[in-house]
């Protein structure tokens, strides 16, 4: 899976591949993410979007969820209307051309040299 942080998005973009290929792309709708010392750090809004290949037909994922949310006073109505909205101001983007949606992803593989990163001290203290 690669993920795509672009700034001031409300929402995040992940590539799922399989061998060769890219088998679906997900919109995941989130707070714009705010670099920390450690790295990214942002808030998932529950809903999500899925696309698959010719990316014309987006699938809500999780909408139960985003509800439930509401009507535990986690989020309120006008946030649940923000989020919606910013999901399909997304799928728009995505269908005219999304920075995230480039074919040099379907084949790309990470260098070599690339090893696995390790945890910055202090990840789990939340700020």
């Amino acid at each position: 899976m690669l993920r795509f942080f672009i700034g001031g998005a409300a929402h995040s973009m992940m590539a799922f591949r399989k061998p060769g290929d890219i088998e679906f792309w997900y919109i995941n709708l989130e707070e714009p993410y705010r670099r920390t010392q450690i790295g990214l750090d942002t808030r998932d809004n529950h809903l999500d979007v899925v696309l698959r290949g010719d990316l014309t037909t987006p699938q809500w994922k999780d909408e139960a969820e985003l509800e439930e949310a509401m009507e535990l006073g986690v989020i309120d109505a006008t946030e649940v209307a923000a989020i919606r909205s910013e999901a399909v101001r997304a799928i728009g983007w995505v269908q005219r051309g999304h920075p995230a949606i480039d074919d040099c992803w379907r084949h790309w593989m990470p260098p070599d040299a690339w090893t696995m990163p390790k945890l910055a001290l202090g990840w789990d203290v939340v700020s």
